[in-house]
């Protein structure tokens, strides 16, 4: 039996991260010091890109579900 997506969340951002804190607060039950641990990771990876490509402009878009067995079976199309 399939389990069903109980949390969606979706985070979109041109060139600021300022309310990335509010959105990870809000996708589980996550500590201030997984929130903090989250939001460096994605800092820092961010900062890798932009200086990668040489550039200060960015548009970073997370989708975020939780936990589902959904595709614990592969396929091509979810109509069996």
């Amino acid at each position: 039996m399939l389990t069903y997506i109980t949390f969606i969340g979706n985070y979109n951002s041109y060139n600021t991260l300022n309310n990335l804190e509010n959105f990870l607060k809000n996708i589980g039950d996550n500590s201030e010091e997984d929130i903090l641990t989250l939001k460096n990771i994605i800092n820092n990876i961010l900062n890798i890109i932009l200086q990668a490509y040489n550039t200060n402009s960015f548009w970073i878009s997370l989708r975020i579900q939780s936990k589902t067995s959904f595709f614990d079976i592969p396929r091509w199309h979810c109509d069996g």
